[in-house]
């Protein structure tokens, strides 16, 4: 017998957290691995960013900002500024991902990372607006 003794087999029952925390992180990556690469409105940062196009003052714009960035993550804002470019409805709305890119310090790297996955996307739109936005121009640092 080996100095650490026979290990036992797990049961059924205490594999099951193991099978359901595996198969949650599955699922967390999913956009990036390529199985979901549509790019769906997330209202509340949808609203936000409606919120930024309407500020009339520099006060509504930090408030809108904090919201924002206290309502998602930064991977999340870019993709939401994607979809937010792809439904524009002016020159105000199309300038407030610019805004958000600069105010929030979103770096080159971060986009080219969070976007470059969605080059695959089966929508059309959705690999035309990232080939427009991760042209030559932007590269990853």
């Amino acid at each position: 017998m080996s100095p650490m003794g026979r290990i036992a087999p797990m049961s059924p029952m205490k594999l099951r957290p193991a099978i359901a925390l595996a198969l949650m992180a599955c699922l967390s990556i999913a956009p990036i691995c390529g199985d979901d690469l549509s790019i769906t409105p997330k209202p509340k940062v949808q609203g936000i960013l409606a919120e930024l196009t309407a500020a009339k003052d520099e006060a509504q714009v930090r408030r809108a900002l904090a919201r924002l960035t206290s309502a998602a993550d930064r991977p999340t804002i870019i993709v939401q500024l994607v979809y937010a470019l792809m439904n524009t409805h002016g020159d105000r709305d199309a300038m407030i991902p610019g805004v958000v890119v600069d105010r929030l310090a979103i770096t080159p790297a971060e986009l080219h990372s969070t976007l470059e996955p969605y080059r695959q996307s089966p929508d059309p739109k959705v690999r035309a607006q990232i080939e427009n936005l991760l042209g030559k121009d932007i590269a990853p640092k």
